[in-house]
């Protein structure tokens, strides 16, 4: 088993994909979370009311503040649950199935090889 959380969204899925596949042996199951950009007009409007209050919460702290600048705009642009669903197919995984969490504001994608 190969889980990896807040991952996809950064990095060339084609590569991780790769990788993973060669390292599981047949049967092997993948798993990878990460947060996703709201589909539902509704939710759409209080996460873009979340990151109102959120931003000037990171801000207030140096570590954060970088983070709080881009993160919003990465995660409205990321595709990566579609993409990486294209991807397993390519790298012969199977059993695919994508688990929406609440509020639409996240996301689980499992797969076995």
């Amino acid at each position: 088993m190969i889980t990896a959380s807040y991952l996809p969204k950064y990095v060339d899925l084609d590569v991780i994909i790769g990788n993973c596949s060669k390292m599981l042996n047949p049967g092997g199951l993948l798993v990878f979370h990460d947060f996703t950009h709201p589909k539902n007009v509704i939710l759409k409007g209080f996460y873009h009311g979340y990151w109102l209050v959120l931003k000037p919460v990171l801000w207030l702290s140096k570590s954060w503040r970088e983070m709080g600048k881009e993160l919003k705009g990465v995660i409205v642009q990321s595709q990566w649950v579609d993409e990486i669903q294209k991807t397993l197919k390519k790298y012969g995984f199977n059993n695919m199935w994508v688990e929406v969490q609440r509020f639409q504001i996240a996301a689980i994608v499992y797969a076995t090889k």
